[in-house]
């Protein structure tokens, strides 16, 4: 049998010295080989990885011999007594640290009561910084290595490694308990936020770097609404870190850097852009030949959905059997229902299931916001006499302004267009999607059955 490649050795970025055969990395994720079998992972930190790659792979910690005798040179220490755990730390050093040239770290041999002892006359700006890396990196690691309790040590007050800005990212995305869609457009928004920071770390923050990016945005001509949203993304990925037990101190330090990140003051402008039955109609005919954009049309306006929302619709929120659609607002997470109309059940019959999402493509990839939009231009486009101001976001504010007008229960409006129920409710709402019947039989009858054709002059 033909042998097999060396596993190769990941070396860590902090210390030279620590080699862990079988572990790479790749962009943003962690991977382990050891010859048979793969595993990947990712972590908040280059540290926590070794760590786990450590634990995935069964590499034995070294033995720290436990008949070190140290002694320091004169330097700065002199006159200190080493206490029990700097001198434990001092002897894994010895055992398992960096490569020291003859001259840095010198072995004397001597014999006490019989017993051979090893001393070694440590120069302490070698080998110090070098204990003090280790316990910054993994402390828990270096409490087996000296046979300590963990807390015994951690009094010394040593720093901990920075924080790097993609394992914060990594550390949301894999965690954090929203939709899909919502990830995706955090992802984007910290990119931005670390290509105009320019920061690889926590630490590289700064309030100037912070106002370059506000003023960066500012500069694209966003509303206050949504710089506002802009700034909640950055603030939820750090806020997370509390979450996932990655250093608090950073992570504080970090908010009150981001604290120049305010939002003008927001005066919302209400004046809802229904789209007329008409238009409906004529998007619909447009669109017959399409299943996507058919199905789509449909739910949002039987739904009141954003084009964000629609793209996030699974396959498991929908329950064509019994005519409901239950879901969580991406934006707020609160609960939102539908009972679904003949037409929009038909259409969502007719889609091919090709994984999670409602509407994706042949591919199996998800439709992203943008692409959405474009393929509801271009049905307006295909239209008859149907303006280009008619947009996306106008099938929810018909849906909404036709629950006002027919004057449903606030409740069943709110249910509707995911707004906050009072009470308990929204628990109830997640096991009774129907309770919305009367808002979806307003917009149905609003924009059902189709308005008569205006015969031409």
């Amino acid at each position: 049998m033909r042998a097999g490649r060396p596993l190769k050795c990941y070396v860590a970025s902090y210390d030279t010295s620590i080699k862990v055969p079988g572990l790479s990395r790749q962009g943003g994720r962690w991977r382990t080989w050891d010859g048979h079998r793969e595993t990947r992972f990712t972590e908040a930190s280059e540290v926590a990885a070794i760590k786990r790659a450590r634990e995935i792979l069964g590499i034995e910690l070294p033995v720290v011999p436990q008949n070190v005798r140290i002694e320091m040179k004169p330097t700065r220490f002199e006159g200190q007594r080493l206490g029990p755990i700097a001198a434990g730390l001092l002897r894994m050093a010895v055992a398992v640290g960096p490569d020291a040239s003859p001259e840095q770290t010198k072995p004397v041999m001597n014999w006490e009561n019989g017993e051979a002892q090893i001393g070694y006359n440590l120069d302490p700006s070698i080998i110090w910084p070098w204990v003090a890396q280790q316990f910054q990196a993994d402390p828990e690691y270096v409490a087996k290595m000296i046979g300590a309790p963990e807390g015994s040590f951690r009094k010394l007050g040593l720093p901990s490694p920075a924080i790097r800005m993609n394992a914060l990212i990594d550390a949301y995305t894999d965690h954090k308990d929203v939709k899909q869609n919502r990830k995706n457009t955090v992802k984007k928004t910290w990119k931005q936020f670390c290509d105009v920071t320019g920061a690889k770390t926590l630490e590289d923050l700064t309030a100037k770097k912070v106002l370059a990016f506000k003023d960066a945005l500012v500069a694209e001509g966003h509303s206050g609404e949504t710089l506002k949203q802009y700034y909640s993304r950055v603030k939820a990925v750090i806020e997370f870190g509390l979450e996932r037990a990655i250093d608090a101190v950073q992570i504080r330090t970090a908010l009150d850097v981001c604290a120049v990140l305010v939002p003008p003051k927001i005066v919302k402008k209400v004046n809802p852009k229904d789209i007329s039955p008409a238009d409906f109609h004529a998007l619909l005919t447009a669109a017959k030949n399409d299943d996507v954009m058919t199905a789509a049309i449909l739910l949002s306006l039987n739904a009141a959905l954003y084009a964000s929302e629609c793209v996030a619709v699974e396959w498991a929120e929908l329950d064509l059997d019994n005519g409901t659609f239950c879901t969580l607002r991406g934006k707020t997470g609160l609960v939102r229902s539908a009972v679904l109309w003949p037409e929009t059940i038909n259409a969502l019959y007719r889609l091919p299931r090709n994984g999670v999402f409602v509407f994706q493509s042949s591919t199996g990839l998800a439709y992203t916001v943008g692409t959405m939009r474009a393929m509801f231009n271009a049905m307006r486009k295909a239209a008859a006499n149907v303006s280009e101001e008619v947009q996306f976001s106008h099938l929810r504010d018909g849906a909404a302004t036709a629950c006002v007008m027919a004057k449903v229960a606030p409740d069943q409006y709110k249910l509707l267009m995911g707004h906050a129920l009072s009470g308990e409710m929204d628990n109830y709402a997640r096991r009774n999607a129907a309770m919305c019947v009367d808002a979806c039989t307003a917009v149905y009858n609003a924009y059902f059955p189709a308005p008569a054709a205006t015969p031409a002059k």
